[in-house]
């Protein structure tokens, strides 16, 4: 099972990976389709403002910020919430359940007015360590292949 992706064009520079999923914050009883840049170089997977207000989110229903990352931009703080990812491979959805994994979708603070609708939402190593990343810019073509699977019945895994 191989989880297909494109590379898009950015604004600036040479055009990047992204890759399709729907995410969902049980919890919270919100879902919607984000569009993921992959990120090597983040630890964690981050849900960023533009697709924050693209989920409706209520952030009083938040808990308070209980993470920090310091990254080229800055040092921000994150609320954690678990949240399933749900992929499309085919005909068959992958889903990632991140509390497995006890590294949860971080949520930037949309307040923050350095960041605009142009930074996307980043797949982190924690998504990305557990699948294997065959990438073709050339061609315009990347795919991640879980290493491990569970099935879940007709048309959908769970990565383990």
């Amino acid at each position: 099972m191989a989880i297909e992706g494109i590379y898009l064009a950015r604004p600036a520079g040479y055009p990047a990976p992204f890759l399709h999923a729907v995410v969902e914050l049980p919890r919270l009883g919100l879902s919607n389709e984000v569009d993921f840049l992959l990120d090597t170089g983040a630890d964690n997977t981050v849900l960023n403002p533009f697709d924050i207000f693209n989920l409706n989110l209520d952030r009083t229903r938040l808990h308070p910020p209980d993470a920090r990352s310091r990254g080229i931009g800055g040092q921000l703080d994150y609320h954690t919430e678990p949240a399933n990812l749900h992929f499309l491979d085919g005909q068959t959805i992958i889903t990632w359940h991140c509390e497995n994994l006890r590294i949860c979708a971080d949520i930037a603070d949309p307040d923050l007015a350095r960041l605009t609708e142009s930074i996307p939402s980043l797949l982190g190593r924690n998504f990305l360590n557990l699948c294997l990343t065959l990438a073709d810019p050339l061609h315009n073509q990347f795919s991640l292949e879980p290493y491990q699977t569970t099935a879940q019945g007709p048309g959908s895994a769970v990565i383990s």
